[in-house]
């Protein structure tokens, strides 16, 4: 095996490694209470800002501010998920060029022999 297919074999290794790491973070029961505190968080916020007449340019900024905060509590349920998916694309795609090297150097390896001018097959 090349250099090049061990540091692809390591870092599907590693990747898949913390893949598994935040598989387990958001299967753990304490993710799913962590989420309903995020959800409560963010309509207890959205109460404000939809069911709360402004009076004046203050209580924009305010409500600007807590839209803020709504996106920044999203932000936070959906990251991990995100973080899962752009980790399995990652292993795919090394797994995919593992593959690709695997097979440049098995094709290598045979062809190696057979054009070699001083090898076995020249000389009949």
């Amino acid at each position: 095996m090349s250099d090049k297919a061990l540091l692809l074999a390591e870092e599907i290794s590693d990747k898949a490694s913390y893949l598994a790491v935040w598989r387990s973070f958001v299967d753990h029961p304490g993710w799913k209470l962590f989420h309903d505190l995020l959800e409560e968080q963010k309509n207890s916020r959205k109460g404000e800002i939809l069911f709360k007449p402004l009076k004046d340019s203050e209580a924009l900024y305010a409500q600007e501010f807590m839209k803020g905060e709504i996106s920044g509590l999203t932000l936070a349920q959906v990251g991990p998920f995100a973080l899962i998916e752009g980790l399995k694309a990652d292993v795919q795609v090394s797994e995919a060029k593992l593959e690709q090297e695997n097979e440049r150097e098995s094709q290598s390896t045979d062809g190696r022999n057979a054009s070699r001018v001083d090898g076995p097959s020249f000389s009949e």
